[in-house]
């Protein structure tokens, strides 16, 4: 690789990197634990704050391996304690922390332990995080964790010292950022009422017409506030009121425990009952063995044990850690209708009796006419009301397989509402009336119209330069179709089967007829001019309609296939996966859509998108691909040793959304983590694609693949009520058997508490 700036260093958008670092393949920051449950970050001077995030279903808080972080209710948009952004979802650089300084009362020197201790480490965990340090002779670890429904986080700090008096401090500010964000923090509104041992704070504004409270105390303590005002971001000023803990303590061999609590609620009453409730050690206890358990369910639920650790390791762990969270806090205020969809879906591999809601939820969004906004806000009735035309699409995907994992038909004949409408219809028509409005939406050229945009937000806004048609959109819709024609197919109604099946057949014929290029499929078209073609100076070809015309089987000759694979390989594979389009676009410009706007190499620009790689992955397993797919799916995981920590910069047990692409000097870097789809990507491809384990309509669907050097690998499922243990082994008595009895069919299903499944193949 070419050196891009060794003379002065490696500048990238918030980070300073050497060139050596940049390059240090070898270096690392810390480690997964043996289990492979934990992270232990053990050098602090990570290129960039590593994160972890707890959440329950109200409350978040986040944790940085340098003390760092913030606290919310509801949604990150509501912060309890300081922190803003420029941009929310690049959430990496965080001026909020927690402090806990020690004080010798003789001599008055000072300790800020998460800030000024250089050994300290930092343990990820689900559900909670851990910091472990020694500093002027105190020992000391701190612990947090959020409770599973209780909205707080709980610290529980352990000290000990060398037979001295200290001051225990322990401080956070308080924010009450929400609907005002970018303008003054409505803080002068804040009213504090000071407590033994801890302080209750309220704000009428925080939410719409509605009051919000906080709470922060630790028994014993004597409380303290002030405020002060800091410069943030475009010239804004926020105002902030400290509040401090503080009391005496004597430190010595024996440990002492000391817990705090912050938190927040709807009304004072419930939020000082959260001070009273982790000011007792048994309870912490309890509510900490709570979290544990949790996790302990939701990571047995769909298990496997591989030649492969770390894949195991994220599989089994990191991915429904992540995919937990953005289940719950999916980006900021306004969720994407096509985001809450998709987490909903990779929730089915983590708790797929939870979704249902979800579901209902976000159908409750569409308009009469099949629309669905690009994003809604679950607070207000506020709504991104452009007309993104892959919002529909999600949702087939999601219900199918919420039935399949469920066997909940149930859901088909849940009436739903519509949006700013007292019509009401049943989930089944809500997707029927989408697929209604896609298909009746369509252009000259038979394609889909884009309208606003589709899944490539980059390529925004292209219908203002004529009309424009997506044909990934109608790649996406015939998949779509295909599969509600399955399952009217499993409910007997042919005619719906049919009617679906033709439409397909329409929009297979007319992506062959248009959009094959001749090596590639074309993505989109303005009037008669291509986007993604051979005939573009910039953005030749896309990634997108060639994963999905592989993974769907929209393509009408094998010949295709393979062109598109030597395509791939030819102009968008680099050593962290396939670039999202190439070449990138050089010429400033709008009429591709905002991507032409951005950096070379950056976000859809040329960038390497996580999420359409995760596609790619499930159309090597959709044409039998498996080793390239294990091969894919090991180099976008964050600790892949071809990008080192230096230079991915971001942490190594949370899947990236974006890194920076071949035209970018600062290629492999990661521009931010935790909230993306591509986890729950990742995890059907996991364990549906490479193992070979599918819920079906019937049953689990059992499908071994030969992948190159694996002579074993193991699968646990719980689905509907039974454990089945999966083992799949290499060997000559070829077949599937269940319970010791070989079986004619890849469909098992059993009503037993535990079933045994061995596959040889």
């Amino acid at each position: 690789m070419k050196n891009p700036n060794a003379k002065y260093g490696i500048k990238t958008e918030q980070y300073d990197v050497s060139y050596d670092d940049y390059m240090n393949f070898e270096r690392t920051f810390g480690e997964f634990g043996k289990d492979g449950k934990s992270y232990t970050v053990t050098d602090r001077n990570t290129p960039r704050q590593w994160l972890n995030f707890m959440v329950n279903d109200r409350f978040a808080s986040v944790a940085g391996n340098d003390g760092s972080g913030f606290t919310a209710f509801n949604s990150f948009y509501l912060r309890i304690t300081k922190y803003h952004s420029l941009t929310d979802y690049l959430l990496r650089t965080l001026n909020g922390r927690r402090v806990i300084k020690l004080t010798d009362e003789v001599s008055g020197e000072e300790y800020d332990l998460l800030r000024d201790t250089q050994n300290m480490k930092f343990t990820a965990k689900m559900g909670a995080s851990l910091y472990e340090g020694e500093i002027g002779g105190i020992r000391f670890s701190v612990e947090l964790f959020v409770p599973n429904k209780d909205t707080c986080e709980c610290w529980v700090i352990k000290l000990t010292g060398d037979q001295k008096k200290y001051r225990l401090c322990v401080s956070e500010d308080l924010a009450f950022m929400n609907q005002n964000i970018g303008k003054k923090a409505p803080d002068g509104d804040m009213s504090i009422a000071v407590q033994n041992g801890y302080i209750i704070a309220n704000s009428e504004k925080a939410m719409p017409n509605r009051s919000v409270y906080a709470v922060f105390g630790m028994e014993g303590a004597c409380p303290t506030t002030e405020k002060y005002r800091e410069l943030g971001i475009s010239d804004k000023i926020y105002d902030y009121t400290r509040v401090t803990l503080s009391k005496e303590v004597t430190l010595g061999n024996e440990e002492q425990t000391f817990l705090v609590v912050g938190g927040a609620g709807s009304d004072r009453e419930e939020t000082e009952a959260l001070y009273q409730k982790y000011t007792s050690p048994e309870n912490v206890r309890i509510e900490k063995e709570a979290v544990e358990q949790k996790w302990d369910r939701i990571t047995e639920r769909n298990k496997c044990e591989l030649p492969d650790k770390n894949l195991q390791y994220f599989l089994n762990f990191w991915l429904k850690n992540q995919i937990y969270l953005t289940m719950r806090y999916n980006r900021f205020n306004l969720i994407g209708y096509r985001d809450v969809m998709q987490d909903t879906w990779g929730h089915l591999l983590v708790e797929p009796e939870s979704i249902r809601p979800f579901v209902l939820g976000a159908l409750s969004k569409m308009y009469p006419d099949g629309r669905c906004p690009r994003q809604y806000d679950l607070y207000t009735d506020q709504l991104d009301t452009r007309d993104f035309m892959d919002s529909p699409l999600w949702i087939p995907i999601t219900v199918c397989d919420y039935i399949k994992e469920t066997g909940d038909f149930s859901i088909l004949n849940e009436e739903v509402g519509y949006y700013a409408s007292d019509k009401k219809d049943t989930v089944a028509d809500h997707m029927l009336l989408s697929l209604d409005y896609l298909y009746h939406s369509r252009g000259k050229n038979g394609l889909i119209l884009m309208r606003r945009g589709d899944w490539l937000d980059g390529l925004n806004g292209i219908d203002q330069y004529g009309e424009a048609t997506t044909v990934w959109g109608t790649m996406a819709a015939f998949h779509v179709q295909n599969l509600l024609a399955e399952m009217y197919h499993e409910l007997g109604d042919a005619e719906t089967e049919n009617m679906l099946l033709s439409r397909s057949a329409e929009y297979k014929k007319v992506v062959n007829d248009v959009a094959w290029d001749g090596n590639w499929y074309v993505y989109a078209f303005i009037d008669d001019e291509p986007i993604g073609s051979s005939k573009c100076h910039e953005g030749k070809i896309y990634l997108n309609t060639q994963s999905w015309a592989i993974m769907t089987g929209i393509y009408d000759n094998e010949k295709k296939v393979e062109k598109m694979y030597r395509a791939i390989a030819t102009y968008l594979m680099t050593p962290y996966g396939p670039q999202l389009n190439a070449p990138a676009y050089q010429k400033y410009g709008e009429k591709c859509g905002r991507l032409q706007t951005q950096r070379p190499g950056t976000f859809a620009n040329g960038g390497i998108y996580l999420h359409a790689t995760s596609f790619m992955i499930m159309a090597h397993c959709a044409c039998g691909k498996y080793d390239d797919a294990l091969d894919l799916m090991q180099r976008i995981l964050p600790n892949h040793p071809d990008n080192c920590d230096a230079r991915r910069t971001s942490e190594p047990y949370s899947v990236g959304n974006v890194y920076y692409g071949s035209e970018h000097p600062c290629h492999g870097e990661n521009l931010y983590s935790w909230f993306s789809a591509t986890p729950s990507w990742l995890i059907h491809d996991g364990f549906e694609g490479l193992l070979g384990v599918k819920a079906d309509y019937k049953g689990l669907r059992i499908t071994p693949h030969e992948i190159d050097g694996w002579q074993e690998y193991k699968v646990k499922k719980i689905f509907r009520g039974t454990i089945y243990e999966i083992t799949f082994q290499k060997g000559d008595e070829k077949g599937v058997y269940v319970d010791g009895i070989r079986i004619v069919s890849d469909l098992i299903f059993s009503k037993k508490k535990f079933c045994d499944v061995k596959v040889i193949f």
